[in-house]
């Protein structure tokens, strides 16, 4: 799916009017588009008009209260977009045509009941890279430990993946440990069985994060998980030497680290991945580079992102930004 463009009214901090994600000449939908604006001008919220009106054509999880959605003094406003399905998603829903519209109410009245076979198509979540999705970087966003509970994405279903909690990406780290255990498991194993191990023998679960890193931190390596202090703990390596555990590294590396291991983790290759900040903790000078690395660890994405830095805004061509000109009260 990719979205086409939106119209809104009365949607909490965003402008009224029609956003396109479209190239102005050829209508195809834009891999890339930034979305610029001064304080409260509704940039965050334009993230959210599209996770609600995705929500409401098929929810991952608890579709918002639309009447919640609504700027404060209105009775009634609407979100409401255009989206492209690809051949086999039409075949899945059944339709003939490859857009359809999608409206959500914010008023009071009756909610319209979504198609169900589109319900389902959008609703449906699942790691295969093969498998459209929607992911949602919060602008509060950071990698976290989180001991002994299921890793981001394996048991909540998507639960979580449109919400704006910041931790949702907390215990990372220990499904890159768990690969790891996994591999020399498999290499003892292997042992065992032929009395030695050849560098071909040996599995590394961990190459895809590897390069996945590497694209966004050309500087960075990740070295693999070693011991640290009678426990396990994730290794990174500068192009200087210096040895770094993950919790040790800069934030902007953090953020660059984090974006590497959800897009491989959750298999983000045909997604439509929403970013708040994505500037967050990065040097300006690194901004555009880590941007344009990021859309291209992906195949076929559709990457929306609100942003505050004129660096950003000034790295891709005009059509490609929008711009929020106004606040409501």
């Amino acid at each position: 799916m990719k979205l086409l463009d939106l119209e809104v009214e009365n949607f909490l901090g965003l402008p009224d009017g029609r956003y396109a994600f479209t190239h102005p000449t050829t209508g195809a939908p834009l891999p890339l588009v930034l979305v610029g604006g001064g304080p409260s001008s509704g940039k965050t919220s334009l993230l959210e008009a599209i996770i609600a009106l995705k929500e409401s054509v098929g929810s991952y999880h608890v579709l918002p209260e639309p009447s919640r959605l609504l700027r404060s003094g209105k009775r009634s406003g609407q979100v409401r977009g255009r989206w492209l399905l690809s051949p086999e998603e039409m075949a899945k829903a059944g339709l003939s045509e490859p857009t359809f519209t999608a409206a959500l109410e914010l008023g009071g009245g009756e909610v319209r009941a979504p198609e169900p076979a589109l319900e389902a198509l959008f609703s449906a979540y699942t790691r295969d890279p093969a498998a459209w999705k929607a992911e949602y970087f919060p602008c509060d966003r950071r990698l976290v430990p989180r001991v002994g509970l299921a890793p981001p994405g394996e048991a909540d279903g998507g639960r979580l993946r449109l919400t704006r909690r910041p931790d949702k990406y907390a215990g990372l780290e220990q499904v890159l440990m768990q690969l790891a255990v996994e591999d020399g498991l498999q290499a003892m194993a292997h042992v065992k069985e032929s009395g030695i191990l050849l560098r071909g023998d040996q599995r590394d679960s961990l190459a895809p994060y590897k390069a996945a890193v590497a694209a966004l931190c050309p500087w960075l390596r990740l070295s693999g998980v070693e011991p640290r202090g009678g426990a396990a703990a994730l290794w990174f390596e500068r192009d200087n030497g210096a040895r770094v555990e993950l919790y040790s590294l800069s934030h902007g590396e953090q953020q660059a680290v984090l974006f590497a291991l959800v897009h491989v983790f959750l298999g983000l290759r045909r997604a439509l991945v929403l970013i708040d900040a994505p500037e967050a903790h990065i040097h300006p000078s690194e901004q555009s580079r880590l941007l344009h690395a990021l859309a291209g660890l992906g195949e076929d994405h559709q990457i929306i992102a609100a942003t505050g830095s004129s660096e950003l805004l000034g790295s891709v061509p005009r059509h490609q930004t929008l711009l929020c000109r106004s606040k409501h009260g």
